[in-house]
């Protein structure tokens, strides 16, 4: 199976058993089809499970922009702070803090602290 260059993105995942999951678009004078409309939101549905943690880190670590002019560098930052947002959703499965981590932000020593004073 030997992929040529000018193949369509679309039909190389056909190649390997992978549907398109990309969404359409309307155009001037030409709106989406209702059948169109119709496969956009069930391919929503799953996109949005993938772009939620990328919002967050937008919105709420200031991400949206790289910092660093490296790229190892800018990996551990994002590293970091994805360890950091799978603690705090980690924290509501830890059955021993008192803070409610989903409620409201808390800094890391904070969230630590508490599970250190719940550890028996």
């Amino acid at each position: 199976m030997r992929l040529t260059v000018r193949q369509r993105p679309a039909n190389k995942l056909k190649l390997f058993g992978i549907a398109d999951q990309l969404q359409r678009k309307g155009y001037r004078d030409k709106p989406l089809s209702t059948e169109d409309k119709r496969r956009n939101e069930a391919i929503a549905v799953i996109r949005a499970g993938g772009e939620r943690p990328f919002a967050t880190y937008k919105s709420r670590y200031g991400l949206a922009r790289t910092r660093f002019m490296r790229l190892a560098k800018n990996m551990t930052a994002y590293g970091i702070e994805a360890i950091a947002q799978n603690l705090r959703k980690g924290a509501k499965f830890w059955p021993y803090t008192e803070v409610s981590v989903c409620k409201k932000e808390i800094s890391a020593e904070r969230f630590l602290d508490a599970i250190h004073r719940s550890l028996p």
